[in-house]
Formats: C-alpha cells, structure tokens, sequence
C-alpha cells in the first residue's frame, strides 16, 4: 500500500512539475503578448483558461491530499510561491483578454484597452502585497514546519 502511495506521489509530480515551469513562465508570456498586442494592434494567443483551470485543480489536490503534501512540507515556502505565481498567471491573463478583446473588435478605444490590462495587473499584484501583509510567509512556514 505505501508503495502504491508513493508511485501515485511520483506520478502525480512528474505531472506537475511542467505545470508548475507553465505556471511560473506564464505572466511573463503574458505581459510580452500585451505589449505585442499593443504595438501591432493584432490578438495574440496566450495561455487558454482551462489551462489555469487544471492547473489550480492539481495545486489544490497537492494541498488537500495527504500523500501529495509531502513536497510542501520538504520545502516549506513552495506553497506561497505557488500560490503567487498562480494569481499572477490569472491576473495576466485577464489583462491580456482585455488587450484581446481590443485588439479583435475595436470596441473602446486603445487606451481604455492598455488602461484596463494594467489596472487588472495592478489589482492582482495590490491583492497579493494585502495578503501577504496580512499572513506573512514567514508565519505560514514557521506554522507548517
């Protein structure tokens, strides 16, 4: 049995881990299409949402199962590098809609377009400095280790 356990940990992170190399490179993919979408005034194709989707379903069920937290608590400071390079992913990539949306109908003018893209990114980024103000990283590893 704990065999088993262990070949499903093994499985389940080799899936993982090109999610996580996605998950990290992602907002930077994302704010460079931005700025290809604003120059060229052409959508790009970014990252699908149902990317982000399964992503955030195998982060959750590495949290919630037993078995697959080990990593986590090998490597205490995992989880909120994660969880911010996720949030990150999600606001970037709603930005990037937004420059999208632009870019394919013309319907508000190319400043609201930009203007919206950075109010998203900066919300994202104001929402994760409120979070991490309020539970500090340095909380959340001493509490897990």
């Amino acid at each position: 049995m704990k065999a088993a356990k262990a070949m499903f940990a093994v499985c389940f992170y080799l899936l993982l881990l090109p999610c996580v190399l996605i998950l990290v490179t992602m907002p930077l993919f994302s704010i460079l299409d931005m700025i290809e979408v604003a120059k060229y005034e052409a959508p790009r194709l970014g990252y699908p949402l149902i990317v982000l989707g399964v992503i955030g379903g195998l982060l959750f069920a590495s949290v919630r199962v037993g078995a697959l937290r080990t990593l986590y608590r090998k490597y205490p400071v995992l989880l909120p590098f994660l969880h911010i390079a996720y949030f990150m992913a999600i606001g970037t990539s709603a930005g990037l809609e937004v420059m999208n949306q632009w870019a394919d109908s013309l319907l508000f003018p190319k400043w609201l377009a930009i203007g919206g893209a950075v109010v998203i990114v900066l919300v994202t980024r104001v929402f994760l400095s409120y979070w991490y103000c309020k539970y500090p990283i340095s909380l959340t590893v001493r509490k897990q280790g």
